[in-house]
């Protein structure tokens, strides 16, 4: 079916999220300090260096289903509470440099139009760091966004060298002005 048309190719439609992150990089965008770390030393320094701190999964995270619950992992950030009780070794993570975000971004990108939306997360403790920790109770405003085109242009780069014609992108803006890019 290679002469079909299709939503992204197959063999690159999952990029790897620190490769994202090096081409994010490569094309100009604003990326916040990331690491690959497996070692509380390592993590103490990069805390030390970046003040506040979040971890991730280094891959796209799968849901865990026990006993018919399912279990999701969400964006966290690093406290002292959570540095105390790690081991001297743990299974990498991926950290990154905690953004005092202004707003969150989702930018839906198909053959090289963005479709934005301001997701306002930061005025709820559930939702500050990962706005996926929805609240039924008070659901984050979500506004319709236009992009700077100069950012717009950046991600169509950025699509093109992944080799992706669609995709949902992950932003902040931060309280300074500056879009930093996430995800894919």
């Amino acid at each position: 079916f290679k002469d079909v048309k299709w939503l992204n190719d197959l063999q690159t439609s999952r990029p790897r999220k620190f490769d994202q992150l090096l081409v994010a990089k490569d094309v100009g965008l604003a990326i916040p300090n990331t690491a690959i770390i497996g070692c509380k030393k390592e993590l103490q320094d990069f805390c030390i260096a970046n003040g506040k701190v979040i971890m991730k999964p280094i891959q796209d995270p799968r849901p865990i289903r026990i006993n018919h619950k399912m279990f999701l992992q969400y964006t966290t950030e690093v406290t002292q509470d959570l540095l105390d009780h790690l081991p001297d070794l743990f299974f990498p993570c991926l950290f990154q440099q905690l953004i005092d975000k202004n707003l969150e971004i989702r930018t839906f990108f198909l053959n090289g139009q963005c479709f934005s939306m301001a997701i306002c997360s930061t005025f709820d403790k559930q939702t500050q760091i990962d706005f996926r920790r929805y609240n039924d109770r008070h659901p984050n405003r979500c506004l319709p966004y236009q992009l700077p085109l100069d950012i717009e242009n950046k991600i169509s780069l950025l699509m093109d060298k992944m080799r992706l014609n669609c995709g949902s992108l992950d932003l902040i803006l931060d309280n300074h002005g500056t879009y930093y890019y996430l995800e894919v």
